[in-house]
């Protein structure tokens, strides 16, 4: 069967419409009302082209930016390995010895650099029986040798305030010289130490802080 279609007459004939009649409107393929491909396709491949341009303009845009951002990071990190090999390289390290052994050089309390750098000592606090001693002009010596029961011995005292220790120097704090020792001498200096109790606070060539501690359990 074919499709039904009426078709209008007119006078002279079928009526056209635009030159067309009412039968060749319904026959005419439905593929003629398709819009030209040719004229398409080159929108297209432009559009294409144009999203693979842009993509690739992106894509070189992240490496370039990824690659900056990895550059600073390396340059910054040789920086700081640089800076901390520096530190270390010059880095005090201050021990409070107690040398109570006899026939020694020195007998008492001594501190020695152990470290690579010198030193600078900003203060030294004294305290006898867990109690701060009042400074004096030798740090506070004087009135600790009081306290201590001591001021009668022939022991010497260093003031290290603003003063500087090279690495590998060993500096008696509180001691008697070798010639000086006695055992009785020893053994109250020994006693003495044991209420005694002193800290350092020193800094680097950089002007990084440290404290050292020491003295007591004779």
């Amino acid at each position: 069967m074919f499709p039904y279609y009426n078709e209008q007459m007119g006078p002279a004939g079928p009526i056209r419409f635009n030159g067309i009649t009412t039968r060749e409107r319904w026959l005419k393929p439905m593929s003629d009302n398709k819009p030209n491909q040719s004229e398409e396709n080159p929108r297209r491949a432009s559009t294409a082209d144009s999203g693979k341009k842009l993509s690739s303009d992106t894509i070189i845009g992240i490496a370039a930016t990824v690659i900056a951002l990895a550059s600073l990071w390396l340059s910054a990190s040789e920086g700081y390995q640089t800076r901390l090999h520096d530190h270390l390289s010059v880095k005090p390290y201050l021990t409070v010895l107690n040398n109570l052994v006899e026939k020694e050089p020195e007998f008492g309390v001594l501190v020695t650099n152990k470290g690579i750098g010198p030193a600078f000592v900003r203060e030294l606090r004294i305290f006898v029986d867990g109690k701060p001693v009042a400074p004096d002009q030798y740090d506070g010596w004087g009135n600790a040798r009081m306290q201590l029961g001591i001021n009668e011995l022939p022991v010497h005292c260093s003031g290290l305030s603003e003063s500087a220790i090279s690495a590998g120097e060993t500096i008696p704090l509180l001691a008697i010289k070798k010639e000086d020792q006695t055992n009785e001498r020893d053994t109250q200096l020994q006693k003495a130490v044991g209420r005694l109790k002193i800290v350092i606070v020193y800094e680097s060539i950089y002007g990084e802080k440290h404290t050292a501690t020491g003295g007591g359990e004779p």
